[in-house]
Parts: structure tokens; C-alpha cells; sequence
């Protein structure tokens, strides 16, 4: 733990979620976001879990499912 706020891992992966985007998008760039954080999290999952990841977040108000647990 220690060890990662002398050198931070650097940043790899960017992933966008816009309440304008739709899940048959990428989400890998600004002008193709996804729409829901479970699309999201389906795309961290496809390009691996060992990645530094930045989900970037358009203007708007997300509202989770109900029973929707995110850890």
C-alpha cells in the first residue's frame, strides 16, 4: 500500500458513462460513452482487472438500481 502512494500506478484505461451515451458504445472515448455503470464495469472486466481506471462520468444525476451493491 505504501508502496503505491510514493510511485502511483499510472492511469491506463479511461472509461465514459454519459446519461446521452447507450451500452452498444465503447465507453473507451469521450465521443462513444456507455450509459449504465453495469456497462461500464462489463468493460473494465473485458480489458482486465489489473488496470489503473478512471471511470469519467458525464453531467447528470446516476441513480443505481435498487438492490445494487458496488464495493
Amino acid at each position: 500500500m505504501a508502496q503505491h502512494l510514493i510511485n502511483p500506478p499510472e492511469l491506463d484505461t479511461n472509461i465514459y458513462l454519459d446519461l446521452t451515451g447507450s451500452d452498444i458504445n465503447s465507453g473507451l472515448d469521450p465521443s462513444s460513452p456507455v450509459l449504465t455503470l453495469n456497462k461500464a464495469l462489463e468493460v473494465l472486466f473485458e480489458k482486465g482487472w489489473y488496470r489503473t481506471v478512471n471511470i469519467n462520468f458525464g453531467p447528470g444525476t446516476f441513480v443505481l438500481p435498487p438492490n445494487e451493491a458496488y464495493n
